[in-house]
């Protein structure tokens, strides 16, 4: 059922393209500005031979070269590479 004062669907098309637009560039600058930060990693997942990832102390997902032995260890990690979806960091000292 449409109501009367529906906009049409090219408006609401351009208005959530916009909008789709806007957050990108917003995602973008979040992005970053995590470049450089510091945090602690749970790392608990392989993703290939050299590389596991893991969630930060504040939830993000941070890929980092590794090895079998850190699965399950929290270490520190800079994030050096960071887009809207992937981390990816260096490990700074190994936390037992």
């Amino acid at each position: 059922e449409h109501f009367a004062d529906q906009i049409s669907v090219k408006i609401a098309s351009s208005r959530l393209t916009r909008l789709q637009e806007r957050q990108n560039e917003i995602l973008d600058i979040l992005a970053q500005k995590r470049l450089g930060q510091k945090h602690f990693v749970l790392l608990d997942e392989q993703r290939d031979d050299r590389y596991f990832v893991g969630r930060s102390d504040n939830n993000l997902l941070i890929k980092v070269q590794g090895d079998m032995l850190d699965l399950g260890k929290i270490i520190e990690v800079e994030i050096t590479e960071a887009n809207r979806q992937t981390n990816k960091g260096k490990r700074l000292e190994q936390k037992n």
